[in-house]
């Protein structure tokens, strides 16, 4: 089991998960959060020791002697070899002495270990300490989700918004192999920004690669309300509509199309249907399904998403949303 003590603070060790933590992980969440957290395995300690026996999630925890003090953890993604981050809480009493940092670290050398091409996690924007941990930890903002955090979520009694808030996604690539992707003459500059953000090399891609088998796939995630349309090959409007139609039958309040930047034919065409059904500009997902990249757009299936009260930490990512924001407008002007 791998563990780290401070030397400043020795009675705080971070170190792996063991079934022993788990009462102390749903206290901290309830702590934090109340009941408004969104993932419920988290208030179930029976759970969260299935989880981790089962690595469907990989906790880190800080412990002061015996108690649990802090919890960090990753989701490996079913559909990629990445994984997400997130559920990082920290005891009240114990902030401010590093926790959250070492957590993190741990986390990182975590994912190291399993090899994943990836970590990612969604810094809330109902304020910026996790985005700021984000970049502090090497991670690269890549995309702002609009409306993935209900207006249920509440953070230690005190932050919340009246509407859906949204997220800004960060990715740590451990695999930054040069990429050929298919380039969207409409989004091409900004894509190519969060490339160069990333450290990556691009070059064009003149043929696509061979399509998959399912062209089109929709996926709803019941937990935020929201729906997510994978498009890995040559689609048509009629397609497209179809599943919008679906989507309609089972109201959602944002609606994400990830987009194949290796496989999709005539991507160009592709963008131009979806922006005029106000599908507009999110930002690019590295490694998240299958290891290929992706471009998400977004489309905003209610009146009640926040985009005036956001919290951007970083230069880039107030660039990223004004983007976003005049995307959006011009679709509907």
């Amino acid at each position: 089991m791998l563990q780290t003590v401070s030397e400043e603070f020795p009675e705080i060790s971070i170190r792996t998960f063991v079934p022993g933590d788990a009462e102390g992980i749903t206290r901290l969440i309830r702590h934090n959060y109340g009941e408004s957290y969104y993932k419920a395995l988290f208030y179930h300690p029976e759970a969260i020791v299935q989880a981790n026996e089962t690595q469907n999630i990989i906790s880190i925890v800080a412990s002061f002697h015996e108690t649990v003090v802090g919890h960090f953890s990753m989701v490996p993604s079913s559909l990629s070899n990445i994984a997400e981050i997130g559920a990082a809480v920290v005891d009240p009493a114990f902030k401010h002495l590093g926790i959250m940092n070492r957590m993190f670290d741990h986390l990182i050398t975590t994912a190291n270990l399993h090899r994943y091409h990836a970590i990612y996690g969604e810094g809330i924007m109902l304020h910026p300490f996790s985005q700021k941990a984000n970049l502090h930890h090497g991670m690269v903002e890549s995309a702002i989700l609009l409306g993935e955090v209900p207006s249920t979520m509440e953070i230690e009694h005190r932050l919340k918004d009246s509407k859906r808030s949204g997220v800004v996604v960060s990715f740590l690539p451990f695999n930054k192999h040069d990429r050929t992707l298919l380039l969207p003459d409409r989004y091409r500059h900004i894509i190519q920004e969060a490339y160069d953000h990333a450290n990556i090399r691009v070059y064009p891609l003149d043929t696509p690669l061979p399509p998959k088998e399912s062209p089109l796939l929709l996926r709803y995630n019941l937990l935020l309300n929201t729906a997510i349309v994978t498009v890995d090959s040559h689609v048509s409007s009629e397609e497209i509509d179809t599943a919008l139609v679906e989507i309609s039958e089972h109201p959602c309040d944002m609606i994400y199309i990830d987009i194949n930047l290796h496989r999709v034919a005539d991507i160009d065409n592709l963008i131009r249907i979806l922006n005029e059904r106000l599908f507009f500009y999110s930002g690019i997902l590295f490694s998240y399904y299958n290891n290929d990249d992706y471009l998400r757009l977004q489309h905003k299936n209610s009146s009640e998403i926040d985009e005036e009260s956001l919290i951007c930490f970083s230069d880039y990512a107030k660039r990223l949303l004004s983007f976003i924001r005049q995307d959006e407008y011009s679709l509907t002007q």
